[in-house]
């Protein structure tokens, strides 16, 4: 066993660096995957909500990341368009026949609530996907329905509720269409990807550990495609990864 492999397999090593617990909510991700996408379809919005022939995501970070995913996701299928808005503002194309979905967990990202408060001006059809905080308030305060996100994590850990609560109300209203079947196996593959790479699996048998151990020293570069360019665009900013590791 080598040096990177002793310290990869020794549960000590989590415990001194994980010092946030997300190693708890990597390990909850397939599960609360499930438990928003339920939430989310027993959430009931205006039976006309369904007639919105665009929709405008308002969202940064996370939750801009999650309305990426989602729009690639109803471009794959649909005709309605689709624009993820990470800014102060509304586009002037926002009106009556426009769904405003602001999402923002801890629901004091400020360019959503201006962006949102921009939104009231105009006709749209809206509703917000949050904790709580400004946004939450500035929704109830409006008459606006408010899905209540009830997972506490940091921000970056809640992408399960973000998106796939998101989905189960789409789904449920009838813009989006989720067959049964792929997302029973979406949370199937989630559950046995999670056990494979958890940190109680040995090295010499987890891609993840193996994948840490080869980028040791190196730059990495993410090249990807489709809707895993939104994905690692949202989740990296500015920063160019490769992966995989290149020696000199």
């Amino acid at each position: 066993m080598t040096l990177a492999d002793s310290i990869l397999d020794n549960s000590e090593t989590y415990r001194k660096f994980d010092r946030m617990g997300m190693l708890r909510h990597l390990n909850r991700f397939p599960s609360e995957c499930q438990k928003a996408w339920e939430r989310g379809l027993a959430f009931s919005l205006p039976s006309d909500y369904n007639l919105a022939q665009n929709i405008v995501i308002l969202g940064m970070g996370r939750s801009g990341i999650s309305g990426q995913l989602l729009r690639r996701l109803i471009m794959m299928e649909s005709k309605t368009p689709v624009w993820v808005h990470q800014d102060y503002g509304m586009p002037p194309f926002v009106d009556e026949h426009t769904l405003v979905i602001a999402s923002s967990y801890s629901g004091n990202t400020d360019e959503t609530v201006s962006a949102f408060t921009e939104s009231l001006r105009t006709s749209a059809r809206k509703f917000v996907l949050t904790s709580g905080g400004r946004l939450g308030n500035l929704a109830k305060q409006e008459g606006i329905p408010v899905f209540t996100i009830d997972y506490q994590a940091p921000p970056r850990a809640a992408l399960s509720h973000s998106l796939f609560s998101l989905m189960g109300i789409l789904h449920n209203i009838g813009l989006l269409h989720v067959k049964t079947h792929d997302f029973t196996e979406t949370i199937k593959l989630l559950s046995q990807l999670s056990l494979d790479i958890a940190e109680t699996s040995a090295t010499n048998s987890n891609m993840a550990k193996q994948l840490a151990i080869n980028m040791q020293g190196h730059l990495p570069i993410i090249y990807s495609a489709g809707i895993l360019t939104d994905l690692f665009r949202g989740s990296l900013g500015n920063t160019s990864l490769l992966l995989g590791s290149q020696r000199k």
